[in-house]
């Protein structure tokens, strides 16, 4: 198993940490903001800056049809120093991705970085430059679609106003709110298969 090491770093102009944390962090604006890249996104669970989702992504964002991938991935936010990592378990061949993702200002503005390692076969790994120069076209399209919005949120000194996007879907959320609700107030089962019964 080969190995896929790329680093990625786009430079903005934007001069508060704040706001580029915040779109760096954020995830309920995947299926509106990056509906391109993102056939489906549900969220597992989210809390202690540790989050788990669920993902379906275009390999092929930039066209109109794309084979899909499906994984599993926890996400661990660092807020105080700027960055997040998380891993990716491919749902189909089960194997892991890495990623970190990190913020670092000077004089200029702001650098936004993402290290990547991929696994991927003997045979995609000869063809790495290739490989390599579609995974910057997919990350340059949303890329351009988080600009636009850092670009807008730093024109109106936008802070934590992520809150327009639909409620993103949260099994954690589901499980707290409504089991009690829906399974324990209300379950009357149609069948009942009792085992003690037939000994």
């Amino acid at each position: 198993m080969k190995q896929l090491t790329f680093r990625r770093i786009v430079k903005t102009s934007q001069k508060d940490m704040d706001i580029v944390r915040d779109v760096i962090n954020d995830y309920t604006h995947f299926l509106f903001a990056h509906k391109s890249s993102f056939n489906d996104f549900r969220v597992i669970s989210d809390k202690n800056n540790i989050q788990i989702f669920y993902y379906e992504t275009k390999i092929i964002n930039w066209f109109p049809i794309s084979p899909i991938i499906k994984f599993i991935a926890i996400k661990k936010i660092y807020p105080e120093k700027n960055y997040f990592t998380q891993v990716y378990i491919n749902i189909k061949n089960k194997k892991i991705t890495y990623f970190k993702c990190y913020a670092i200002k000077d004089y200029k503005g702001i650098k936004i970085v993402n290290d990547f390692m991929i696994p991927v076969s003997n045979f995609t790994y000869f063809f790495r430059k290739i490989v390599i120069k579609l995974i910057n076209k997919k990350m340059d399209v949303m890329w351009q679609e988080d600009k636009e919005m850092l670009n807008h949120r730093n024109k109106e000194n936008e802070k934590n106003s992520l809150q327009c996007f639909a409620p993103t879907f949260n099994l954690e959320e589901i499980k707290e709110n409504n089991f009690s609700k829906i399974m324990e107030d209300n379950f009357d089962p149609e069948f009942i298969v009792d085992l003690e019964k037939s000994i």
